[in-house]
């Protein structure tokens, strides 16, 4: 499943992000299906939520923000992003 899920994240830029998401707002480029991602890690990998932060470097409360929103800046999701491409070889 994290084949799945990292093969569904979908990177838009600001203006798609906005034309799809009307009623949301953002800066710069957006992942879509980071909500996911995290779960998965989280639930197939076993991995806490304070441990896919710290690979992510970013805090628990954005990594929130990535499952309640499922999605989050790109800029910030890259480093998870990069630890699943490991993962996967």
């Amino acid at each position: 499943s994290l084949v799945n899920a990292y093969k569904a994240l979908e990177v838009l830029t600001q203006d798609e992000f906005n034309r799809r998401f009307p009623q949301k707002h953002t800066l710069g480029e957006v992942v879509l299906g980071m909500g996911e991602l995290v779960e998965v890690l989280k639930k197939d990998n076993g991995l806490s939520l304070r441990k896919i932060a710290e690979i992510a470097d970013v805090s628990v409360a954005g990594l929130d923000r990535w499952r309640n929103n499922g999605y989050g800046s790109k800029k910030h999701c890259e480093k998870l992003i990069a630890y699943c491409q490991q993962l996967l070889g």
